[in-house]
C-alpha cells in the first residue's frame, strides 16, 4: 500500500501491519480491542484534544443515470471537505497502459468516464491521501469514440494544490488518463511527492497545460518530472477527425508554466516511453 504502480514489480515489497498493542509506542498509533470496544490512541504533542476518525471515503457522489439521461447544472461551492477515511490498502485499477494505478477514493475530486464541460476553479486541495484531482475514462475495448466514456473538455483552472499524496506517492494534483480535451490553466502546485501533472497515456490529446507554476514536485520518488506523460499503448480515437478512426492523437499543448525547485526529477517536462504530440512552448524550467 502506497507505491501503487500498474504493473506489479512492487508486489511482495514493503507491508503494513496494524492493531497490535504491542506495538502501541509512538505518537499517531492506535489500537482497538474489539472485545471490549475500547480504542487505544497515542496522541503527538500538538494535535487538539478532540480528533476524528473518520469512516467514510466519499462526502459528494453526483452520478447521472446514462450518457443520454445525465447529471446537469450543478455548482458546488463556498465548502470545506475534510476527514474522509484513507483507501491506500484497498485495491486500484490499471487505466491504461502508463505506470500510474488510480482508486476513487482518498482524491479530492474524482471524475470518471462520461464527463462533458466540467469546470473545476478556485479550490484549495490541501492535506490529500492521493491525488487532487483525477479524470479517468474508459473505452469499449475497440476504439476510444463509438462510446462516450470519457471525461472531455473539462478546466481545471486557478486552483491552489500543496501537501498532496500523503499516502499514495504514485500521485499527483491533476491526473489525466483516457480523457479528451482536458485544460489545467494558471494553477499553483507545490509539495507532492511525484509529478504535479501527469498524463498517463496517449489516448485521443487536445490537451492544454499553461501558466501554471509547479515547484517542491518528485519530493519522495525519482527519475520523472513535474509535468510527466506516458505513451505505450496505442488507441483509437477520432481525435484527427471526428468519426474516422486514427490511431494519431491531437496534439497537446504545455506552454507558459513555470517550473523549479523539483527535488529528484530528472526532467522538468518528462515524455515518457514513446510520448508523441507535443508541443512545449514558452516554458520557464
Amino acid at each position: 500500500g502506497g507505491f501503487q504502480e500498474a504493473h506489479g514489480w512492487d508486489n511482495g515489497g514493503p507491508f503494513y501491519v496494524s492493531n497490535i498493542f504491542e506495538e502501541l509506542d509512538s505518537p499517531n498509533e492506535w489500537f482497538l480491542d474489539k472485545d471490549t470496544r475500547t480504542l487505544y490512541f497515542m496522541p503527538n504533542d500538538t494535535m487538539p484534544n478532540v480528533f476524528v476518525a473518520s469512516q467514510i471515503p466519499c462526502i459528494i457522489s453526483v452520478s447521472g443515470s446514462s450518457i443520454e439521461d445525465p447529471a446537469n447544472n450543478i455548482l458546488i461551492q463556498g465548502l470545506t471537505l475534510t476527514h474522509t477515511t484513507n483507501t491506500y490498502m484497498r485495491d486500484y485499477i490499471v487505466p491504461s497502459g502508463g505506470d500510474w494505478s488510480v482508486h476513487r477514493g482518498s482524491n479530492g475530486i474524482a471524475v470518471i468516464n462520461y464527463n462533458d464541460a466540467t469546470t473545476i476553479s478556485l479550490n484549495e486541495f490541501v492535506w490529500l491521501g492521493d491525488s487532487g484531482i483525477v479524470l479517468v475514462g474508459t473505452t469499449n475495448g475497440i476504439d476510444g469514440f463509438s462510446v462516450a466514456s470519457q471525461p472531455a473538455s473539462t478546466l481545471i483552472k486557478s486552483n491552489l494544490f500543496h501537501e498532496t499524496g500523503i499516502y499514495i506517492k504514485q500521485s499527483s494534483p491533476v491526473f489525466i488518463t483516457v480523457s479528451r480535451s482536458i485544460s489545467v490553466i494558471g494553477n499553483l502546485m507545490f509539495n507532492m511527492p511525484r509529478a504535479a501533472i501527469n498524463i498517463n497515456d496517449g489516448f485521443y490529446g487536445n490537451h492544454t497545460i499553461s501558466h501554471n507554476v509547479i515547484f517542491n514536485a518528485v519530493r519522495e520518488t525519482s527519475d520523472h518530472g513535474p509535468i510527466n506523460s506516458w505513451d505505450r499503448q496505442p488507441y483509437l480515437s477520432d481525435a484527427i477527425q471526428p468519426g474516422v478512426p486514427s490511431l494519431r492523437q491531437h496534439n497537446s499543448y504545455i506552454h507558459h508554466n513555470v517550473l523549479f525547485n523539483n527535488y529528484r526529477s530528472v526532467w522538468p517536462i518528462d515524455h515518457d516511453d514513446g510520448s508523441c504530440y507535443y508541443e512545449d512552448s514558452y516554458n520557464f524550467l
